[in-house]
């Protein structure tokens, strides 16, 4: 089989064909986001004794919210980004092909 084909003269792209996984009758597998779901029940824990304890938000707190909202946001999202693929060719227009 070949593994490398041609995308319209642009390069290669390897393709690894679908094999079955081995399944061992009496196992099973081991959640693969096992340590994330912990402490994301932790943390949770956390914020519920947190909520049912506090009477009264700080000020501080509500002035600071949707700037920290802001910063998650964009440290999230950031992780997601890629360089442009033509980053660094000359562009020419009416060149386009």
């Amino acid at each position: 089989m070949d593994t490398h084909t041609t995308l319209g003269g642009v390069g290669t792209r390897t393709v690894r064909p679908l094999r079955p996984r081995r399944v061992v009758p009496g196992s099973t597998p081991a959640p693969a986001a096992g340590g994330a779901a912990f402490w994301a029940a932790v943390f949770g824990a956390a914020f519920l004794v947190w909520y049912l304890s506090t009477d009264v938000v700080p000020s501080d707190f509500t002035k600071m919210a949707p700037y920290v909202t802001t910063l998650l946001v964009l440290a999230l999202a950031s992780q997601r980004l890629r360089m442009p693929k033509a980053d660094g060719l000359v562009y020419r227009r009416g060149s386009a092909g």
